[in-house]
């Protein structure tokens, strides 16, 4: 073969390969490096990762453009997961919220994106933002979470009368221990006391759940208790205790009652304490205290003889000790 047209012909088969190469060039460089930025993410290192991913797309985006490769909304939403992944645990929200937009965009039902952007934006103080979010994901799909989540940043903001409206919208959609709660803060906050209890009430009046109605028991006999209506706040503590023994509660119980002077109340709440806990020296305490109050000094000894060596009472009961001791 003449030497010329040899070189003609490598030189062509050079262009063509050369012309096959371009057009799928771009395209492989973007899958090689979605590649290695999933490599990046699973080795958790979630800048560089994060960096190659947004590589990755442009190049993808650029083959599609100039090179007519189809386009792969699959794998281009897979790649933005893990950007947005990556920027969320970088605590790098801002690029986060950005690359949300854009999963947004390519998947704009999706309302599992809205609630995490509303959630993005609160973390950046956007608060008017994330309520216009939240606003719009309650107009699609109204749901309890909704509300109390557009609530919540009234209330940090103490917007207390918009905080009311969405706690109320919440309560309506989903009758909830934790809401009621909020609400009557709310409603104690601007001074409403009676609403403040109402609501605990009216949700009472819906029988709740034993454990739920414990709650809100204890958390009625407490705003009674803030309010300054300690027997209405005893009777709420009993009940909760009824329901289901508390030893915190009984000892509540027990020294609101020694300090009402009603002793009876006390004592039996005493022998309920220490039916579940024996050796308990808060009870022990309070039993020596009204023995001695009763002028019973020999059983009110033996109780401050039982607690002598406790580092809360043991000073104390060595001085009534000695007291008993000298008469």
């Amino acid at each position: 073969m003449d030497r010329r047209v040899f070189y003609l012909l490598l030189v062509i088969l050079m262009a063509l390969t050369s012309s096959l190469w371009s057009e799928k060039s771009t395209e492989r460089l973007a899958r090689e490096k979605g590649v290695e930025a999933e490599g990046l993410w699973e080795a958790e290192n979630y800048t560089e990762s994060a960096i190659a991913c947004e590589e990755a797309i442009k190049l993808f985006k650029q083959a599609v453009t100039e090179d007519q490769v189809p386009n792969d909304e699959a794998l281009i939403g897979h790649w933005l997961a893990i950007t947005f992944d990556c920027f969320v645990k970088s605590s790098n929200f801002e690029n986060a919220l950005r690359i949300l937009e854009d999963m947004i965009t390519l998947d704009p039902e999706n309302m599992k994106y809205y609630t995490q952007k509303a959630i993005l934006q609160k973390k950046l103080n956007r608060f008017d933002d994330a309520i216009e979010t939240y606003t719009y994901i309650d107009s699609v799909k109204p749901s309890y979470k909704n509300s109390k989540a557009i609530a919540s940043i009234y209330k940090d903001r103490e917007d207390w009368e918009n905080a009311l409206k969405w706690y109320y919208l919440s309560y309506d959609q989903r009758q909830d221990s934790n809401t009621i709660k909020d609400i009557a803060v709310i409603n104690l906050t601007l001074g409403r006391n009676e609403a403040a209890i109402q609501a605990y009430k009216d949700f009472l009046d819906t029988d709740p759940a034993t454990a739920t109605k414990i709650k809100t028991y204890t958390n009625l006999g407490k705003l009674y208790e803030d309010l300054g209506e300690i027997n209405n706040a005893l009777e709420y503590y009993e009940k909760s205790n009824e329901l289901r023994y508390n030893n915190q509660i009984t000892l509540l119980l027990i020294s609101r009652y020694y300090d009402l002077n009603i002793y009876d109340k006390s004592l039996k709440n005493i022998d309920l304490y220490l039916k579940n806990k024996p050796d308990g020296a808060d009870a022990l305490y309070y039993r020596a205290m009204i023995k001695y109050n009763k002028g019973d000094f020999i059983e009110a000894r033996k109780d401050f003889e039982a607690i002598q060596n406790n580092p809360t009472y043991g000073s104390i009961a060595k001085g009534y000790i000695e007291s008993i001791n000298s008469q």
